[in-house]
């Protein structure tokens, strides 16, 4: 049943935010931009805080927020952590993080991004006093250092504790403080192809759908996808030649 209520927050989630415009705040009264994304994404090995949490299975993450509400930089997100395979109803967990990010020295070489925050991890599948976590973070990066574009040096620093002092289970021993060096490198997915197929095989795994059963579903999804878009881009493409080839014979016609 929880994991059915999991199922249907995400998909409640997800089109409000996903399909958001820069006037969508004025409809809500606020007269600002608000602006969200959503995200899915697939891992091969979940690796969090340094520990391999699902062993040999592959995990998928999807998470949804809002970014500078009303200009302010305040930021809050939700994240859903899932393995694809059997076995770690008590590893899987939800993120709940309110945060704060701004900007310095913008166009320099050194301009950086930072970001406060406060996190909080609960694992639904655990009585809450045995697991849970707090965390707060500072995270800096430098866009402009390296000279390459999409290849970003970070740094963050992270504290974390027990979420209730009753704690007696294995979150009673998770205190202290962790640093990160990271190099990140972004790039665009065309169509966007594995984010609707991640979010399906997904919630078909909190679902109790097989892997392989939950992607055949995506698969068919997109289907309808190709059915009508590969014939129309094929069109454009052959109106375009055509309307090119008119232009090229009507020019050597006029010098002529």
């Amino acid at each position: 049943m929880r994991n059915m209520l999991f199922c249907v927050a995400i998909a409640a989630l997800c089109p409000g935010i996903g399909m958001s415009r820069p006037n969508d705040s004025e409809l809500l009264g606020f007269g600002m931009d608000v602006h969200g994304a959503v995200e899915v994404t697939y891992q091969s090995k979940y690796i969090w805080r340094g520990f391999d949490i699902y062993g040999d299975d592959p995990a998928l993450q999807v998470t949804a927020g809002l970014t500078d509400i009303m200009g302010s930089g305040i930021g809050v997100g939700f994240a859903g952590h899932v393995a694809t395979g059997i076995g770690h109803t008590n590893e899987e967990r939800l993120d709940f993080t309110v945060y704060y990010a701004d900007s310095m020295f913008p166009g320099e070489i050194f301009a950086a991004a930072y970001r406060i925050g406060w996190v909080h991890y609960n694992y639904p599948g655990l009585y809450k006093k045995q697991k849970d976590l707090e965390e707060v973070h500072g995270m800096l990066s430098w866009p402009n250092l390296t000279g390459t574009k999409n290849l970003v040096p970070s740094y963050a620093l992270v504290g974390m504790w027990p979420a209730f002092s009753g704690s007696s289970g294995v979150g009673s021993n998770a205190t202290g403080f962790l640093h990160f060096l990271m190099l990140d490198y972004s790039f665009a997915v065309p169509g966007a192809f594995g984010v609707q197929e991640g979010g399906i095989l997904l919630l078909g795994a909190m679902l109790g759908i097989p892997p392989e059963t939950a992607l055949a579903l995506a698969m068919v999804k997109r289907v309808r996808e190709f059915a009508m878009g590969v014939p129309a881009i094929i069109g454009w493409s052959l109106m375009e030649t055509r309307w090119l080839q008119r232009r090229a014979d009507e020019r050597m016609g006029e010098s002529d």
